[in-house]
């Protein structure tokens, strides 16, 4: 977990290591693959495969039903996944029955649950999560945490959570402060 006020740096960060950014110097290895030095069309065939990120302010096809934004991720991403696998995820943050509905017939909240279901459903080698639990209320937020932290645990994936919310600091053992 990386802690710090608002303007600091901390998803800027973020950007970089999704490859959004370059560094001005420097380079950026992710499951031993140099990031930094890859095609534009490479970095999102490798980003699509090791890497899902979680946006402070989640984005959908506003078009598509949310289940449809879901299929597109697992599309794009060129992995399978199970249909109970996602319900599971939906599931357990109490969205399953909004899945046929747009992104602009929910809450901010709700939005929020589902662009973290959207991280997890490939698996990715890494997930970063920008003001994951900004937009949830106390008892959302300890349960988006647990999924986060049980899903990247059962993958193996690394999980990198920016955020100024102390709501959630005693459940990292591991934190930078930035300042």
């Amino acid at each position: 977990m990386i802690l710090g006020p608002s303007g600091i740096g901390k998803s800027t960060l973020l950007q970089l290591l999704n490859g959004i950014r370059k560094p001005s110097n420097g380079s950026i290895s992710i499951n031993g693959t140099e990031i930094t030095q890859l095609s534009n069309n490479a970095l999102d065939n490798f980003r699509g495969k090791n890497i899902s990120t979680i946006p402070q302010v989640p984005w959908f096809i506003r078009s598509c039903s949310l289940m449809d934004n879901l299929n597109a991720t697992i599309y794009f991403s060129g992995k399978n996944q199970s249909s109970n696998k996602i319900k599971s995820k939906l599931d357990q943050l109490e969205i399953g029955h909004l899945a046929n509905r747009l992104p602009s017939q929910i809450s901010s909240g709700e939005l929020q649950r589902f662009a973290i279901v959207r991280a997890l459903i490939n698996e990715p080698v890494l997930i970063l999560a920008d003001e994951p639990t900004s937009a949830l209320d106390d008892a959302r937020c300890t349960e988006t945490i647990k999924l986060l932290k049980e899903n990247s645990t059962q993958s193996g994936a690394s999980l990198i959570i920016v955020t100024h919310d102390s709501r959630i600091i005693s459940s990292f053992s591991h934190h930078i402060k930035l300042s």
